[in-house]
């Protein structure tokens, strides 16, 4: 039984959250037999599908655009991006007549930056009988569709297609075998989920080296579909738990008096202070903490305080946690890096970096999860890696062993105990019903846009 808590044989009332709108769903059900729990499992819906018509969450690179009707003449052709594009080498390469003046002003009519082509998308237009482009579409963010046509010889409208989108909650329930990430794939879990799922329990468990297999995960979060059944984006993650060891974490999300949903733990305690375990997002370790290592570039022994992240140069590098910017600029062998103090005990360092973000600099206060740099290979570096530290009153520590701490947190923000407990209860539920849950599987044959 999660959390430790006795079975109920009274009415329980399961409250879900929702990014947009904060309600109580009340649901009855009864745990005296297995009958009419699974009966709840069927029935069970905290949020009915909602249309929406802007989205929480974005990834642009793996949108494509919808099939929309056009009264234009002609098909369809296409131009895939190529690295170092541009509108005007695109118009020539499609066989645009004269300048394309009159694309890049229809773009910026719509707030559209020309630099927003990327490589690898598809650009879809529609050619006349007497050689004009009559009309493009360019793929945006969340299945967004930018499209030109063209009214006269030297003007182009331009609107922004937005889809419908469909979003409800989505349970799973799994068993780790290997890894985490490798569990939650399996159950066809999207990647920001895994990503965003270890965010909220890094602080509290590392899990590379903690998780055991027979380890258990109980995740619920907002599922986006457009109206043909293709994936966006995920939403947000509503309520997680995870069962190590016979230790049960859980993570829910709830919004407060001010308006900002925030995470707390199984004691109603905020996670929104605790320091993120990983200043990467969903990629691998290539070497662990250690006193002494052979250093590939001097080739001699040398004290190697922290752990190098492996990731393509232009990754993004995250903050752990609030912090004012102590350093932001070269240093010697650790080439660009960035130096946060986190209070008066605590501070980080993320060495080798390509590129350091304008707006950190010196005495800046960055967030948790604000984007500050990217992985580069600056300095003593034989590629491209993020060399990240960890300090405890000055003294550098193993960021992967120690059990991360939590900056001070403001007053009043708190979760009602009863939502909490509604919250607990419903992740309880489903995790009991994990064999049907498995069952519920998202249709594997339309992928994630």
């Amino acid at each position: 039984m999660l959390f430790g808590m006795e079975e109920k044989t009274t009415t329980q009332i399961a409250t879900i959250q929702n990014e947009t709108l904060q309600k109580e769903i009340q649901q009855t059900f009864e745990t005296t037999t297995q009958t009419s729990q699974l009966s709840v499992l069927t029935d069970f819906n905290p949020k009915p599908e909602s249309e929406i018509s802007q989205a929480t969450k974005t990834n642009p690179s793996q949108l494509v655009p919808q099939a929309i009707s056009t009264k234009s003449r002609g098909l369809f052709l296409e131009y895939t991006v190529k690295m170092g594009d541009t509108i005007s080498s695109i118009w020539t390469k499609i066989g645009g007549k004269g300048g394309c003046d009159q694309i890049v002003k229809a773009f910026s009519a719509v707030g559209i930056t020309p630099k927003s082509l990327r490589a690898g998308e598809t650009i879809r237009y529609v050619k006349s009988d007497s050689g004009d482009i009559d009309e493009i579409h360019k793929p945006l963010e969340e299945a967004k569709v930018l499209i030109l046509k063209k009214e006269s010889e030297n003007e182009y409208s331009s609107l922004i297609h937005q889809p419908k989108i469909l979003i409800k909650e989505r349970p799973v329930v799994g068993i780790i075998e290997k890894s985490f990430a490798e569990a939650a794939l399996h159950a066809e879990v999207p990647y920001e989920m895994v990503d965003d799922y270890v965010d909220l329990f890094s602080g509290r468990i590392e899990f590379r080296k903690d998780l055991q297999p027979g380890d258990e995960f109980t995740l619920i979060y907002e599922e986006r579909r457009l109206e043909d059944g293709g994936f966006v984006s995920p939403g947000n993650i509503i309520a997680a738990s995870l069962k190590s060891e016979g230790r049960v974490m859980a993570a829910v999300r709830y919004k407060g008096k001010d308006g900002i949903f925030r995470y707390y733990d199984e004691d109603g305690e905020s996670l929104e202070k605790a320091f993120l375990r990983y200043p990467l997002t969903f990629t691998r370790i290539s070497s662990i903490f250690s006193t002494s290592r052979f250093h590939p570039v001097l080739k001699i022994r040398r004290p190697h305080n922290g752990v190098d992240f492996s990731a393509p140069t232009g990754t993004p590098v995250r903050a752990v946690a609030d912090g004012v910017v102590m350093l932001a600029g070269w240093s010697g062998g650790g080439g660009r890096t960035i130096k946060l103090q986190h209070g008066s005990r605590y501070a980080t360092a993320y060495l080798h970096l390509s590129k350091i973000s304008p707006t950190v600099k010196r005495g800046a206060r960055v967030k948790r999860g604000q984007i500050i740099g990217n992985v580069g290979k600056t300095g003593l570096a034989t590629g491209p890696h993020l060399h990240f530290s960890f300090y405890d009153r000055g003294r550098y520590v193993d960021p992967l062993k120690i059990k991360l701490p939590k900056l001070e947190e403001g007053p009043g923000f708190r979760i009602p105990k009863d939502y909490l407990m509604a919250a607990l209860h419903t992740i309880e539920f489903y995790h009991k019903n994990d064999a049907v849950i498995a069952t519920n599987k998202t249709d594997s044959a339309k992928p994630y846009l």
